[in-house]
């Protein structure tokens, strides 16, 4: 029978019986989103109104949807639990309004999350003598609103947990802390009703998918959702024509060749229970955080619900509760014998249970009830008291015994588990008792087949004898390895690690004996000073030199004339203090020379090796080596006057702008200060050493600075007014100089 949407409640009968239930907030066009009523206000339902038919259909407008966003076309039916069956006619005429809309917000179509229901779908009159107001004809307008308000046949709540439910992939940016309320915008009386209008169903958007404020999604979001979407459809496509049995085991399976689970429970370090985005990130592809349980119990119920089976009466619904005392998801799916059997997707890709199985699917309970909490092999489920509320106890109670699979044909299945490092097929995907399998194992680069095993036991090759029962057969591959052997020369002992794959760095360990010392190490003849090489694709003979332990001291290589130091027989590395002067060793011990950088920092040696401070004149350049011998680089205080060291060390002499200011810098490296003549002009620096522009006056004289620094003489215009400056820079005033009279203020005034 069809589902008759969107009801308009046009009138109410002059005669209605009410049921007290708790639910929505209910607030005028003037009320401000923010300004959220209390929960569980009591919210009276009229029965009994008149509806009438749009045309729509809601199994249609599903398919529709679904269509639109996954399939292109489909027979059969979906397997879809009707989440609506808890809605009265007219919470139902809204939900089916809001479904479609929804999935527009989560593809990014739609980023208002302040949705308007037509008054086609939703609205009210209420006779006045049915308000429970002694004189309503005399009544305020805000009393009867408020009476009214109280006869509205809608709990929002019921509402927002199917959609809730039935749209868990679509609802990632929904805030579940944050409120979901009603608004009517118009409201009035006329005649002998109360004529409510314009609803309004506004959303809070969590914090993590918002647009600029609470009611606002992020429309960039949409873009991996329909990405996701179009994945999902693929998987879909690709078993569609497998049996409903089949059709769900490989669900399981590929969603567990897409992620890992992280902790198997509320997602450890990387996943956080409840993180919508889980869904998404299964579907994309994104193998870089690992998936907690309602991740997959959220993907592999999104399959279920737009996927067409071959019985009708098979859906899938994802329920919460708890495992080990944590927050857990899981599945329940009502398959074709009328029963509800236990899935864990999760479980069936945890370590824990020795990786992939299909040990957590289509179970029933070995003890236990909906109210206790169920037994999956020897580990306990229990669901919450919302999703008991939501589902009723029908729908949640397992069966007792699990689901047994009859092939028609006496065939059994037989399941390659995901194979990393390469590839495997069988020679068969179902078979008969009796026959011979041959699984061909394809290695990736640099791997080789380490073992197969049947229902986990090893075999001798690659063929077994299928037994009459489903098999699942595990395909590893290992790393091909090389050998290394080695030969110890003189007096020491050594430790490495023997085998080892193409590109592996080997590192050997070594002991020399007493009154020894290493020396260096052959690799296939080939002599490399260190204890480590880069493994290649074969085996390796390693030769590990020891000498005696020379004296300590200097020794000098008689081939290239090099210098070294040792100490208790091992030659110095980087810094070493001899007598008072410091030295630097390279890392094959060579004493350096010259200049040389340690860090960050440059160092100068000189041509004996020992370690500059001081002055240092380079290639006819000046440097300054600090005590600690580090280069000095900016602006240096030395022996009381200040120098400025170039980035590369070198000392700076003449004109230096710094950071927008102008110095002068003596042949010799001092900053100047005071008055300097450079070029035949006079400059004046501060004590500073900025070079000074504009007026200065020096007791009771003022003299001038031009905006290049040089001092003013003769005359000049400056802010519109003659000055005259004498040769010593002296600005002339209350005299006149040319017949021209100056001021005491210095300005020509006649």
């Amino acid at each position: 029978m069809k589902r008759v949407l969107f009801p308009a409640l046009l009138s109410v009968a002059a005669a209605v019986s009410v049921v007290l239930v708790s639910g929505i907030c209910i607030s005028a066009d003037e009320t401000d989103k923010d300004e959220i009523c209390e929960e569980g206000q009591q919210v009276i339902v009229v029965e009994d109104a008149v509806s009438f038919d749009t045309g729509y259909d809601s199994d249609e407008l599903a398919e529709g949807y679904i269509e639109q966003k996954l399939l292109s076309g489909s027979e059969g039916g979906f397997g879809r639990y009707d989440y609506t069956s808890g809605l009265s006619e007219y919470e139902l005429a809204i939900y089916d309004y809001l479904v479609p809309i929804i999935g527009e917000i989560a593809s990014g179509e739609r980023t208002d999350t302040d949705i308007a229901i037509p008054d086609e779908v939703f609205n009210i009159r209420i006779p006045l003598s049915e308000l429970g107001i002694e004189d309503p004809e005399h009544a305020s307008q805000d009393d009867l609103f408020a009476a009214a308000q109280d006869k509205i046949p809608v709990r929002l709540e019921k509402i927002r947990d199917a959609l809730k439910q039935a749209c868990q992939f679509e609802l990632y940016w929904l805030d579940e802390i944050g409120a979901t309320y009603v608004q009517y915008v118009s409201k009035s009386s006329k005649g002998s009703y109360v004529v409510l209008e314009e609803m309004k169903v506004i959303f809070y958007v969590a914090t993590d998918y918002q647009n600029g404020d609470r009611f606002t999604t992020d429309p960039s979001y949409g873009k991996a959702v329909g990405t996701a979407a179009s994945n999902a459809a693929k998987i879909i496509k690709e078993y569609a024509d497998l049996d409903d049995y089949h059709k769900l085991l490989a669900y399981n399976n590929k969603l567990c060749s897409l992620t890992d689970p992280d902790d198997n429970t509320t997602g450890g370090k990387d996943t956080v229970y409840g993180d919508p985005w889980q869904v998404v990130r299964i579907f994309n592809g994104d193998t870089s955080v690992k998936c907690a349980s309602d991740g997959y119990a959220k993907a592999f119920r999104y399959l279920c619900d737009n996927s067409v089976f071959k019985s009708g009466s098979v859906y899938c619904i994802s329920l919460t509760g708890k495992y080990v005392s944590n927050d857990y998801m899981w599945n329940v799916v009502h398959m074709d014998d009328g029963k509800n059997y236990f899935i864990d997707v999760a479980r069936n890709d945890s370590s824990e249970d020795k990786g992939l199985n299909q040990s957590f699917f289509l179970l029933g309970a070995s003890s236990g009830s909906v109210s206790s909490g169920y037994f999956f092999l020897m580990r306990h489920f229990s669901y919450s008291e919302k999703t008991i509320e939501f589902y009723g106890k029908d729908k949640l109670t397992v069966a007792s015994s699990d689901y047994k699979y009859v092939n028609p044909d006496g065939k059994y299945d037989i399941f390659i588990y995901p194979v990393k490092n390469g590839s495997a097929v069988s020679s068969k995907t179902v078979a008969k008792k009796g026959t011979k399998i041959t699984i061909t194992p394809d290695p990736d680069d640099n791997y080789e087949l380490n073992y197969i095993k049947v229902n986990g036991q090893k075999i001798d090759g690659n063929t077994f004898t299928m037994p009459s029962e489903q098999v699942f057969v595990e395909v590893s591959f290992s790393y091909i390895t090389y050998e290394i052997t080695v030969e110890v020369i003189n007096s020491g002992s050594v430790s490495l690690n023997q085998i080892l794959r193409e590109g592996d760095t080997a590192i050997i360990n070594v002991e020399p004996d007493e009154g020894y010392v290493f020396d260096h190490i052959e690799v296939d003849g080939e002599v490399i000073y260190g204890t480590s090489f880069t493994m290649p694709a074969h085996d390796v003979h390693v030769k590990i030199f020891f000498k005696e332990k020379p004296a300590d001291g200097w020794i000098t290589d008689p081939t290239d004339q090099s210098k070294r130091y040792y100490v208790d027989g091992e030659y110095a590395v980087g810094w070493l203090n001899i007598e008072g002067s410091w030295y630097f060793f390279d890392g094959d011990g060579i004493m350096q020379t010259g200049w040389v950088k340690d860090g960050a920092c440059w160092y100068y040696l000189d041509g004996s090796g020992i370690m500059v401070t001081g002055w240092l004149q380079s290639d006819g350049k000046w440097y300054y080596l600090k005590p600690s011998g580090v280069m000095a680089t900016g602006w240096n205080l030395i022996g009381g006057k200040w120098y400025y060291l170039e980035s590369s060390g070198l000392m700076a002499t003449g004109w230096k702008q710094i950071s927008g200011v102008w110095y002068y810098l003596e042949p010799t490296g001092p900053m100047v200060t005071g008055w300097k003549q450079i070029s035949g002009k006079w400059y004046l620096f501060e004590s500073s050493g900025a070079m000074k522009t504009g007026w200065y006056k020096a007791g009771n004289t003022w003299y001038y600075l031009r905006s290049d620094g040089s001092m003013a003489t003769g005359w000049l215009e400056i802010g519109g007014k003659w000055y005259f400056f004498y040769d010593s820079g002296s600005m002339a005033s209350n005299t006149t100089v040319n017949g021209y009279k100056l001021g005491s203020d210095g300005d020509w005034i006649s």
